[in-house]
């Protein structure tokens, strides 16, 4: 006869003999390591914008090689070679570049034509209310940027030259991006899916608002994908732009196989854009350091680093084996 199982209060007990939280919270609780809710979000938001600062210079001015910046740390220390390496966040011309995208990217999101698209009604009953302009935007965006670029208005790599303080400024509008978002989400939520965590750090970093709008706009709508998502591919066509100012005007292939490799994945991205609103980053996750730094910051960060290395380290490679890649991809 098998042993009879010991049941604690707000627990069930299911025929496999096991028993299962009967709150239907699956988080794991506060696991073993004291204040592991207030620690643990703590040590990311202090060391994920560094890791992006490092990761920039690593790939800048390191050849990509972590093993000598280690080795660096060591002979001068750590904060001292983080302090020494982080670009100004205050490079007038990146915030120029930076508030004016933001700004055609929240124009584009309002006024953009698309047909009213309506998410997953929420556990509190409300439902998010989306214009489906995604696709149309993208296509516009990348139109305008390569029309601007063809008739020298702009120059595309000097996003590539300030790429650096753009990280860097890019931190700190995230940070007040987040605080203001905090400040609102006690004063001022949009509607019921909101409300305080009982913990002002995690209120920071997971959120106040799961659905926050500001002036009629959707902050994870802008923030997840069309600041974000558009800029990378904003970006790596910045990237492949002095990829060509650095080999006479003409792209590398392996380069060229790189960003349309990304292109067609962020195409199919907006294609899609709807379902990612229904998505757990959307339906789940709130408006809070963890998602809008992520987007903010990491996405432009990451996701676009093998393009900004490439963009001045490309190989030459031949045209079976660039073709060969393209497939593969």
């Amino acid at each position: 006869m098998a042993a009879a199982v010991k049941q604690e209060p707000g627990t069930m007990a299911f025929p496999d003999g096991k028993v299962h939280n009967k709150s239907g919270d699956w988080s794991g609780g506060k696991g073993i390591l004291p204040a592991r809710e207030t620690l643990g979000p703590l040590f990311l938001m202090s060391t994920t914008p560094a890791f992006s600062i490092v990761f920039f210079h690593v790939c800048t001015y390191m050849n990509g090689n972590f093993i000598e910046f280690a080795k660096l740390c060591l002979a001068n220390g750590l904060f001292s070679t983080i302090y020494s390496i982080w670009p100004s966040p205050w490079d007038s011309s990146v915030w120029s570049m930076i508030l004016s995208f933001m700004a055609f990217e929240l124009v584009l999101q309002k006024y953009m034509p698309g047909r009213e698209f309506k998410a997953t009604v929420t556990a509190t009953g409300n439902v998010p209310i989306y214009k489906a302009n995604g696709m149309q935007t993208y296509v516009f965006t990348l139109s305008t940027l390569l029309t601007l670029t063809y008739f020298d208005i702009i120059r595309p790599a000097l996003v590539y030259d300030k790429f650096g303080e753009f990280l860097s400024s890019m931190n700190v509008f995230a940070f007040a991006f987040c605080f203001m978002l905090l400040i609102k989400g006690h004063i001022a939520p949009t509607n019921s899916d909101s409300g305080t965590n009982g913990n002002i750090v995690i209120d920071f970093y997971w959120g106040m608002e799961l659905h926050p709008r500001i002036l009629g706009w959707d902050v994870k709508m802008f923030t997840n994908c069309r600041f974000g998502m558009m800029f990378w591919a904003v970006g790596i066509l910045c990237f492949a732009h002095k990829n060509m100012e650095l080999n006479d005007g003409v792209i590398q292939i392996g380069m060229a196989v790189n960003v349309a490799l990304q292109l067609i994945y962020i195409s199919k991205f907006f294609y899609w854009e709807m379902g990612y609103m229904n998505s757990m980053d959307i339906q789940h996750d709130r408006a809070g350091y963890y998602i809008c730094w992520g987007c903010l910051v990491w996405v432009p960060s990451v996701y676009t680093s093998h393009s900004f290395y490439l963009a001045g380290n490309a190989p030459e490679i031949g045209t079976i084996k660039a073709a060969l890649i393209f497939i593969c991809g």
